[in-house]
């Protein structure tokens, strides 16, 4: 497929590098959002923009298929983005209602002027992070007969792109999220900071520096288990005390 190769190496998700807040997860989920119609959908108007780093997520993702009720009035939550979203609102000292999360997610996220970027380690979307369809396409690419083939291959090279843009930019801070997995996730978050991650006084949250950004590890957003709002709250008043 013309030009897939050049997204799975330089698109990184949707804001601008001058956020003062980065959230990075592992790859975008979406149901349907791996098929083949969608990935043609999505190479095709990524083309049209001009193949940057980061797209407009209110320009984008209303112009995929999948991605449409995300932005629909009223806007389909998109489970992921409304904890990112309670972590911000809650650095600022505001509760957010759902009717207002649902308002910031359709016209504030993932936008150029928006406070977060919302970026990804990888950049092919899954459903699930078991879930592999992109085999259909290693004849062209080998790399993609497997997620583990896929992982292996761009790894060191995304994380180190992803290392310099912190250097470079220095936002005030950035969360990497996703727990649990026999420490995959980990792994990959501290080979990105070149450190390990040291605990905070709230469980399942740890932190390091890089350079003069804050760095942390928490919880996957989609995680319900143990008070998963309250926790997400937590994690906003404690970034209410970087003062960015």
């Amino acid at each position: 497929m013309n030009g897939l190769d050049q997204y799975c190496r330089t698109f990184f998700g949707y804001g601008a590098w001058q956020c003062k807040i980065w959230f990075v997860g592992m790859e975008e989920g979406g149901a349907d959002s791996s098929s083949l119609h969608s990935i043609r959908e999505r190479l095709n108007l990524w083309h049209q923009n001009g193949c940057p780093t980061l797209e407009d997520a209110a320009q984008f993702y209303p112009k995929l298929d999948y991605a449409r009720p995300w932005f629909a009035q009223p806007p389909e939550n998109q489970a992921t983005w409304r904890q990112l979203i309670r972590v911000l609102e809650f650095s600022k000292n505001i509760q957010p209602t759902e009717e207002q999360i649902g308002d910031i997610q359709k016209s504030k996220w993932g936008r150029p002027d928006s406070e977060a970027a919302i970026l990804e380690l990888f950049s092919l979307p899954s459903p699930t992070a078991t879930e592999w369809r992109y085999g259909q396409f290693a004849n062209d690419l080998f790399y993609l007969k497997s997620r583990e083939l896929y992982m292996h291959y761009l790894y060191q090279q995304r994380a180190d792109y992803l290392r310099g843009r912190i250097l470079e930019h220095k936002p005030c801070a950035v969360f990497f999220y996703g727990w649990g997995k026999g420490q995959i996730y980990k792994r990959l978050w501290e080979g990105i900071v070149r450190q390990s991650f040291f605990h905070t006084e709230l469980q399942n949250l740890e932190r390091c520096n890089v350079g003069a950004t804050q760095c942390f590890h928490m919880r996957h957003p989609v995680d319900r288990k143990d008070g998963a709002d309250e926790y997400f709250s937590r994690v906003g008043r404690l970034l209410s005390q970087l003062n960015c």
